[in-house]
C-alpha cells in the first residue's frame, strides 16, 4: 500500500547571515525543495491505558514487562501491550500497575541485564540497588 500524501505550509528560516564583507547572504536555507519528512497522525483514541516512555519496556521471551520500583528493589510486572512505536507504548489498563505505581521510565533495558547479572552469580534479584529514574 503506498503512504498517501499530504502538503503543509511551513515558514523557513535563513540559516547563513551576510557575510562579514557586506556581502548578500548565500542562501542557505534549513529547508529546501523537495524535502520529505514523515509525520505520524492519530487515527484512533485509546481509553484505559497507560502510556509510558518506549525505555520503559523490556522484552522478555514472549512477555512485556515493566519494571516497578519498591524502595531500593525493583520488581517485574508483566503488562498487555497495547501499541508500541519508536517512543512510546500503551499499556491496558487491566491491573497490572496503577496510576501513580512507581513505573520504572528509563532505562529498564539495562536494569533487567543488570537483575539476569546478579540471578546468575548468585545474588538476590530484587535487591539491585543502582536502577534508573523513576516516574511516581
Amino acid at each position: 500500500m503506498r503512504e498517501p500524501r499530504a502538503y503543509a505550509i511551513v515558514e523557513n528560516e535563513r540559516l547563513a547571515l551576510a557575510a562579514p564583507d557586506g556581502t548578500p547572504p548565500t542562501g542557505a536555507w534549513r529547508l529546501r525543495p523537495g524535502m520529505r519528512y514523515r509525520l505520524r497522525v492519530p487515527v484512533g483514541i485509546h481509553r484505559g491505558v497507560f502510556v509510558l516512555p518506549r525505555a520503559a519496556l523490556v522484552t522478555e521471551g514472549a512477555e512485556k514487562l515493566v519494571f516497578l520500583k519498591s524502595g531500593n528493589n525493583y520488581r517485574k510486572q508483566p503488562v498487555h501491550l497495547i501499541h508500541e512505536d519508536r517512543e512510546s507504548v500503551v499499556v491496558a489498563d487491566d491491573g497490572a500497575i496503577f496510576p501513580g505505581d512507581p513505573v520504572v521510565t528509563s532505562g529498564a533495558f539495562a536494569l533487567s541485564l543488570a537483575l539476569r547479572a546478579e540471578a546468575t552469580s548468585g545474588a538476590s534479584n530484587a535487591a539491585h540497588k543502582h536502577g534508573p529514574s523513576c516516574a511516581h
